[in-house]
């Protein structure tokens, strides 16, 4: 992306963001990132060209220069979104899988308020563990499976996500580029076919940096990819398990009891 731009436009972004890459390995990936992002549309392009002009100018610290990115991922002056736009992904399997922490999903259900606190949540989870999704009572039914969107992977030979024989949350965790602060937790294993109204698409620079908390193990797809692909915690040559994101479901579109990994 930065290639296309004026050397002296260059010049100045490049400063601007080598002052904060090296804050973490975080920004440094977030560096990475944003100059080989090929999503981006001109639009696009000219309007963080001079957002970060403007940031370089006014001196802006580090929290300033990511709140503001956040805020350029979210969408445009115009209100246009800038998340779940990136192109349409080419996904050969029928059954698609997500892996959260029973945490996570706990904090999820509090907050669509179909549970007064985590501790009631939890206890609803447990109960349904095993349980065949046709059997699921029909509040279960309309339990949201993520938040703003559902980042999720599936198997390029077309069977389940996850292989038959499931493997460990560690091994999970490692594979999908998930945070290892999650080990320990008890981590879910969900299984589900997309709604046909419901597009999966390659996930993109700003679907990765509008949440405050980013993945240093996340990295944008070549150029014009199929899908993308995930990057192995800790391990830089692995490769990667396929990547999509869509829009969030509800736990109607389960194709599978949820699984449990420790």
């Amino acid at each position: 992306m930065l290639q296309s731009w004026a050397e002296h436009d260059q010049c100045a972004v490049r400063l601007l963001l080598h002052r904060i890459m090296g804050e973490s390995v975080v920004h440094d990936r977030m560096f990475h990132n944003l100059l080989a992002e090929s999503q981006f549309s001109a639009a696009d392009i000219a309007e963080l060209l001079e957002l970060l002009h403007a940031l370089a100018a006014q001196g802006a610290s580090i929290d300033e220069v990511c709140g503001r990115l956040r805020e350029f991922c979210t969408a445009s002056p115009s209100g246009t979104r800038r998340t779940l736009r990136g192109r349409r992904a080419q996904v050969g399997a029928e059954t698609l899988g997500r892996v959260m922490p029973l945490s996570t999903f706990a904090r999820l259900l509090v907050r669509a308020r179909y549970h007064t606190d985590e501790e009631e949540a939890q206890f609803a989870i447990r109960a349904m563990l095993g349980a065949r999704p046709e059997d699921y009572t029909i509040d279960w039914r309309s339990y949201p499976l993520g938040s703003y969107a559902i980042w999720s992977t599936f198997d390029e030979a077309g069977g389940r996500p996850f292989g038959d024989d499931l493997p460990s949350a560690a091994e999970l965790l490692e594979r999908l580029g998930l945070e290892p602060k999650y080990d320990g937790d008890l981590l879910l294993v969900l299984e589900y076919r997309l709604p046909a109204d419901v597009t999966s698409r390659v996930p993109s620079f700003c679907d990765a940096y509008v949440g405050r908390e980013w993945n240093a193990w996340f990295r944008v797809s070549a150029h014009e990819a199929p899908f993308g692909r995930t990057r192995p915690v800790g391990a830089r040559e692995a490769r990667g398990a396929p990547e999509v994101i869509h829009d969030v479901i509800t736990a109607s579109a389960l194709a599978a009891p949820i699984h449990y990994r420790v």
